[in-house]
């Protein structure tokens, strides 16, 4: 089609992104649960406490009624 122009050459085999090597996160010291819950003087925050008492109150009613409906089903099929 093109006679003037030059024809690249076609390589042998496709070439392959550059990809670093796999990088391992550094490992974080294990907090305890209730670490969470305490300030930075060392206090217990009664306030977080609380909202998340809540909130796991809020997804346990909202939650309870679906487990309540699926329940036969489960024991239905896993019954030896």
């Amino acid at each position: 089609m093109f006679p003037e122009r030059p024809v690249r050459p076609t390589q042998p085999y496709p070439l392959i992104p550059y990809h670093r090597p796999y990088q391992v996160a550094p490992v974080q010291k294990k907090q305890n649960l209730l670490a969470q819950f305490k300030t930075a003087d060392g206090n217990f925050d009664i306030d977080k406490i609380t909202t998340t008492a809540q909130q796991v109150q809020g997804i346990y009613t909202q939650v309870s009624p679906m487990i309540k409906q699926v329940r036969p089903l489960i024991t239905k099929y896993i019954k030896k």
